[in-house]
């Protein structure tokens, strides 16, 4: 069950918070994207709890908060 969701990415309309960014954590997804920014605390958890955050995905651009290595290998 370790790995049920590592396949999976979080998709939001809105703000990134450190609540969202926690049960990502916890469900083991390893992605979490929204088309809006995330706050402060959620892109230092982002980088202790391995997750990646993208904010201000809008068409071909987006923000790369944490852990890119896994959107560019």
């Amino acid at each position: 069950m370790l790995g049920i969701n590592r396949d999976k990415c979080l998709l939001l309309s809105g703000r990134v918070s450190s609540e969202i960014l926690i049960k990502a954590a916890r469900s083991n997804i390893p992605v979490v994207v929204s088309r809006a920014a995330p706050t402060q605390l959620a892109v230092e958890l982002s980088n202790q709890l391995g997750v990646t955050v993208i904010g201000f995905a809008r068409g071909l651009q987006l923000s790369i908060y944490s852990h890119a290595e896994r959107i560019f290998p």
